[in-house]
């Protein structure tokens, strides 16, 4: 019985160092902010669009009811984000700075903006 404890003290030591290692060893960050309109008010369903040369293709978030956002998991480097809602202006902020292990915090408001038509046009075979 005694080698059993003492077997169970060494796995759980083991376990809790291997768990610590583990959480030191964070190698992404990410883009988080608050979207709001010109008067302060919190800005839901906004299209999140996060881009940049180590993504492979864009990652997309929306805004919560709070207005906030968040895309987890971002190499380090530099990033574009691109927000777009219908009928507010497109806001789009360059070169944000996303390092290891921190979240880069991004304040936008939008501003009203016409709605736009788009014209989609295919050409056919004769």
């Amino acid at each position: 019985m005694k080698k059993f404890l003492h077997l169970v003290v060494v796995l759980c030591i083991a376990l809790a160092s291997v768990n610590a290692f583990a959480q030191d060893k964070s190698t992404t960050g990410s883009i988080g902010g608050t979207v709001t309109d010109v008067n302060g008010a919190a800005i839901q369903n906004a299209a999140v669009t996060v881009t940049g040369p180590t993504l492979a293709a864009p990652r997309t978030a929306t805004t919560n009811d709070q207005g906030t956002f968040r895309v987890d998991n971002l190499i380090p480097g530099n990033y574009n984000v691109n927000i777009e809602l219908t009928g507010f202006k497109t806001s789009t902020v360059k070169d944000v700075v996303v390092n290891v292990g921190k979240e880069s915090s991004l304040g936008l408001k939008l501003e009203p903006g016409q709605v736009s038509e788009v014209v989609t046009v295919t050409d056919a075979a004769t």
